[in-house]
């Protein structure tokens, strides 16, 4: 089915109408999906894409922006800063997250004594011993002294894999104890990247691929063409997709820009390859922005931004591994268009995003986006092609709502994925992919009718549904209509004995987008009746709405009982009491579907009494200078000699009763 149907008015369709059970049945609900509506065209399509992001568990409103460097080296490995130092560095720069990834070195702890590795021994000479930060000023920092108690973690076990691999085979891994000491001098190519991450893979912890272009000399090749033809050829690719990222879960991708970007140049086409071959199985590979540094003015130039409730390791890893974060550089050859200059300790504004929603009924994805004035949108291509721009969006830096409708590329999206980055006058920021699956539109929906009465099944009903315009729609079976087009419907079901079932159910784009199919249960009940104790002589006068046969001052609050549990008798007594002209009613649905009126004869005044009030009530109204009004209920109980009259003879008889004087009255009539 096309998406013709001012899917913008169904936004919220998905969450109005509940699932496979039945439905929520409500004139409220067109009201709220108007002020719920998407205020963005819907692009028509042929393909609806269920869209798998990376940020679908992240509280926009609650989480924090955490900015970590994930890839920095200090003089415990060949870096030209000491370790604490760096520590205080990055401090400085108003990071919250460090892993400090020195070579063939695990971190054990910002305040942990080790000695340096003997491959490392001439830094001796440089920085002397190396220095661990003081138990203080690690309670300091982690705490945030300076920073209004924004501390800095300690992101824990940081190493650089394959750490004096001479190809500089490297591999960052975080939060397990492996490879402490392991140099793999000869490590290369993709059998260096499987032996370091093994180990990783085995101790429990997590990977990712270092500045590929560099060990595969990729960085070394003038043009992109020739880095295809001569370095990330299929065959290369395909060996690392299948050695390293399907045969390891815990590898989670790779840098897509390390320090300056001259190492990465071509990394971003090997990761548009590397997704083009695994999006389709459903495998995710994040891309990493790394400072690499390894002294001064190699710091900040790149950021890793963490979406987290808090700022725990915790919650950095379950980052890492489901792709809440942003990775964002000054550094990015082809992809940003313009060179940003660099101080050391520079703090620079990437662009920001804060917010990201996903519609897989209308297909968009929409961002909110500051310090941007660019948005960029890549899918995958052929095998061989790497990724391919597929749209540009203009941004405002001052703050951006972009949405990109993925029916508006449907000829492109072939790989199952998308990805974006944003760039601005301060830098670029690369979203991390999001993993696409398509469907089909369904032609209708639907709908089952689970009719039943008391409780039981039936068969012996009528069911009539109309669309907006008043159109009868048919029902393929007695209780099964088939939905062709989104809207709302009423319907009307009738049986007899029963009271009439009428609602309303609205099908949305949703529905047909998903596939749904619903089963709407209605119970219906039996129209009860009123039931009298005729054992007590009572007669019912169903014509006039009378009920008679009662004594004087007899007790009348059983009198009457509903026929069903659906029904309920209600007593509404005149003003003197219960007697003559007191009410009936039988309640059913919150309405008065049945009415009598007690009638005891010679009560006039509603007392349950005979007694001179009723003949003098009786004379008024016989009387044409007076005009005063009585019931009809009064009336017939004025009839005390059941002649048919009401006249000065019931007066007279009435006056009788008053002065106690023998009269009895046969109530029996």
């Amino acid at each position: 089915m096309h998406k013709n149907i001012q899917k913008f008015l169904c936004a919220a369709a998905a969450a109005l109408c509940v699932g496979a059970a039945g439905f929520g049945i409500s004139c409220a609900r067109d009201a709220q999906l108007t002020a719920n509506a998407s205020a963005v065209e819907d692009v028509a399509g042929t393909k609806r894409y269920l869209i798998s992001s990376p940020y679908k568990d992240v509280d926009w409103d609650t989480w924090g922006h955490y900015k970590a460097a994930t890839h920095v080296h200090t003089d415990m490995s060949d870096g030209n800063i000491k370790f604490a130092q760096q520590i205080e560095n990055y401090y400085s720069l108003g990071y919250d997250c460090l892993s400090i990834t020195d070579h063939g070195t695990v971190n054990y702890g910002w305040t942990a004594s080790k000695s340096r590795h003997t491959i490392f021994a001439y830094q001796a000479f440089t920085f002397g011993s190396p220095k661990a930060l003081s138990s203080s000023r690690n309670t300091e920092i982690t705490t945030g002294v300076g920073r209004d108690g924004r501390g800095m973690i300690d992101i824990p076990y940081g190493i650089e894999l394959n750490g004096s691999s001479t190809a500089k085979c490297h591999i960052n891994n975080y939060f397990a104890d492996a490879g402490d000491g392991d140099m793999e001098l000869s490590s290369s190519g993709v059998s260096g990247c499987v032996t370091a991450v093994s180990k990783s893979h085995k101790a429990g912890g997590i990977t990712h691929i270092n500045h590929v272009g560099e060990f595969m000399s990729a960085n070394d090749q003038a043009t992109l063409a020739d880095c295809k033809a001569n370095v990330y050829t299929k065959s290369f690719i395909d060996d690392f997709a299948n050695s390293v990222f399907r045969t390891y879960s815990s590898c989670i991708g790779m840098e897509l820009v390390n320090k300056g970007d001259g190492r990465t140049k071509w990394d971003r086409y090997l990761y548009d390859e590397l997704l083009n071959r695994l999006a389709p199985e459903g495998r995710t590979l994040w891309g990493f922005c790394e400072d690499d540094a390894h002294k001064d003015g190699e710091l900040a130039k790149n950021v890793q931004t963490f979406m987290m409730p808090s700022n725990t390791a915790a919650n950095v890893r379950t980052a890492m591994e489901t792709g809440a974060f942003f990775a964002s550089t000054i550094n990015a050859n082809e992809d940003l268009d313009h060179s940003i200059s660099h101080t050391n300790f520079q703090i620079h504004n990437y662009p920001t995003v804060n917010r990201i929603t996903t519609d897989d009924v209308h297909s968009q994805i929409t961002f909110e986006v500051v310090n941007a004035d660019k948005a960029v949108l890549i899918t995958g291509d052929s095998i061989g092609n790497g990724g391919k721009i597929i749209d540009t969006v203009t941004c405002d830096t001052a703050g951006s709502v972009i949405t990109f409708d993925l029916n508006k590329y449907e000829s492109d999206i072939t790989k199952g994925y998308v990805r974006v980055y944003f760039s601005g006058p301060d830098g670029l920021t690369y979203v991390q992919p999001f993993y696409l699956t398509e469907s089909s539109y369904a032609t209708n929906v639907p709908v089952t009718f689970n009719v039943t009465l008391n409780g039981a099944s039936i068969s012996d009903y009528s069911i009539s549904i109309k669309n907006s315009k008043n159109v009868l729609v048919s029902m393929t079976q007695k209780n099964i209509a088939l939905i062709t087009s989104p809207e709302t419907y009423t319907y009307t079901i009738t049986a007899n004995g029963v009271a009439t079932e009428t609602g309303s159910f609205l099908i949305s784009d949703a529905d047909f987008v998903e596939s749904n199919s619903y089963t709407l249960d209605i119970a219906l009940q039996s129209i009860p009746e009123l039931v009298f104790d005729t054992q007590q002589g009572v007669q019912v006068d169903a014509d006039n709405g009378f009920v008679t046969g009662l004594s004087l001052g007899e007790d009348i609050t059983d009198l009457a009982v509903s026929s069903n549990s659906y029904g309920t008798v209600e007593l509404v007594p005149t003003e003197n009491g219960y007697g003559t002209g007191t009410k009936i009613n039988l309640i059913f649905n919150g309405e008065v579907i049945d009415s009598y009126s007690y009638v005891i004869f010679g009560d006039t005044d509603g007392d349950t009494r005979a007694d001179a009030t009723d003949s003098v009530l009786l004379e008024a109204f016989l009387n044409p200078n007076v005009r005063f009004e009585m019931s009809p209920a009064a009336l017939r109980a004025s009839d005390v000699n059941n002649d048919g009259y009401y006249d000065q003879e019931d007066v007279k008889l009435l006056r009788q009763i008053g002065m106690e004087k023998e009269y009895t009255i046969e109530q029996n009539r």
